[in-house]
């Protein structure tokens, strides 16, 4: 059986994506959410990810990188 991969992983895997789906915020506000994404620790998070770029786009980002 082989290693199953975490959020965190994950996050870090798909930084291509996460840059294109952030590619309208200032670079200050980019490095806050992809600095919560790889510090992923499930509801704490979301609700930091939410205050960042509101809750749609927080719950559209999470489910694409398939966090929750």
């Amino acid at each position: 059986m082989g290693v199953v991969g975490g959020p965190k992983d994950l996050a870090k895997g798909r930084s291509k994506f996460v840059e294109e789906a952030l590619r309208d915020l200032s670079p200050a506000l980019k490095d806050d959410v992809i600095q919560v994404l790889n510090a992923w620790q499930g509801e704490p998070s979301e609700a930091k990810l939410a205050d960042l770029v509101g809750m749609e786009r927080a719950k559209r980002l999470v489910q694409s990188l398939g966090m929750k």
